[in-house]
């Protein structure tokens, strides 16, 4: 499941994200996708990374959606938003809001991840998140992702 969740860092921009989400949740629950399978969502969320603040739509992936963070910690270099690039030159601080979630997994492996396209010619105002991720389905056959 790819997104990508409404900017600004107000409260009226978090209840757009929280609708969102909902909305993500209630597709995801009208059997498109079953309970068992295997989920990655991701994209960009534009919410902060709870290492640097609080964000209930965050929480709701996590604790209501019950998916995993590839990188539940994380420290300057994790930040896909940062005043480094030249389309966000007015940021104060820098921040994660792009993100990989991840539905548990028996035999799932982060392989690697880091951030990407951070060149000082950036694609876009955020730089990319790249997660290698391993599972292996019912047939075992390795999946890398």
């Amino acid at each position: 499941v790819n997104t990508h969740l409404y900017a600004g860092h107000n409260e009226q921009a978090e209840y757009i994200r929280m609708q969102q989400v909902q909305y993500i949740l209630k597709v995801m629950n009208s059997q498109l996708i079953k309970s068992s399978d295997q989920t990655i969502m991701l994209g960009d969320f534009n919410i902060q990374h709870p290492d640097l603040s609080c964000s209930d739509v965050y929480d709701v992936i996590i604790q209501k959606m019950h998916f995993l963070d590839s990188k539940p910690h994380i420290d300057a270099s994790d930040y896909t938003f940062t005043d480094a690039n030249a389309y966000c030159p007015n940021t104060k601080q820098g921040s994660k809001l792009d993100y990989v979630f991840i539905k548990p997994y028996i035999g799932g492996k982060i392989l690697s991840q880091s951030r990407v396209l951070d060149s000082n010619q950036p694609l876009s105002d955020h730089y990319g998140w790249q997660v290698k991720y391993i599972f292996e389905p019912e047939n075992n056959k390795k999946c890398l992702i």
